[in-house]
């Protein structure tokens, strides 16, 4: 992929679709019918496959992995080990990082933090400016919201609401 720097980085599949905004550098791939548009930076090893697509500002480094029709957008960042996958959505400014993993239809949005093991599935809905580290799990139709910090082994499931 040829940057808009001008030099060349990642790689990426004939079926995949990126834009010449983009930037991908380092061993960062993007294949099956993913989608990179914007100004959307990959890096790393990262990997963007299946259906998913990155766009507007969002960054994916490190070795994290966006799959299946998951979205990464506006000024989120995916790094580390992370796994975004299923039609999950992460945007605004948003991160998940370390272990972290997000699928189904879950969303992660505002300054929310996802980090260390934890595991965000299911319709939950994590916003504004929580944290959530360690082994914790949101499930099901949870919502967490406001300024809120979480971790160890909590487990959030059903219609729970954490504010």
């Amino acid at each position: 992929h040829v940057n808009p720097s001008g030099s060349e980085g990642g790689w990426v599949a004939d079926s995949a679709s990126v834009a010449s905004t983009v930037s991908i550098s380092g061993d960062a791939q993007v294949y099956d019918k993913a989608c990179v548009s914007g100004e959307a930076q990959i890096s790393g090893k990262a990997r963007i496959y299946g259906d998913a697509k990155v766009f507007d500002n969002a960054r994916v480094f490190g070795d994290a992995q966006v799959s299946d029709k998951a979205a990464i957008f506006d000024k989120a960042f995916v790094f580390g080990n992370a796994q975004i996958s299923g039609h999950a959505h992460i945007y605004g400014e948003a991160r998940v990082y370390g272990e972290a993993r997000v699928y189904d239809t879950a969303h992660i949005t505002g300054e929310a933090r996802i980090s260390g093991d934890a595991c965000v599935s299911g319709n939950a809905r994590v916003y504004g400016e929580v944290q959530i580290r360690g082994s914790v799990e949101i499930v099901g139709n949870a919502e967490v919201f406001g300024d809120v910090y979480l971790s160890g082994d909590a487990r959030l499931s059903g219609e729970s609401k954490l504010f």
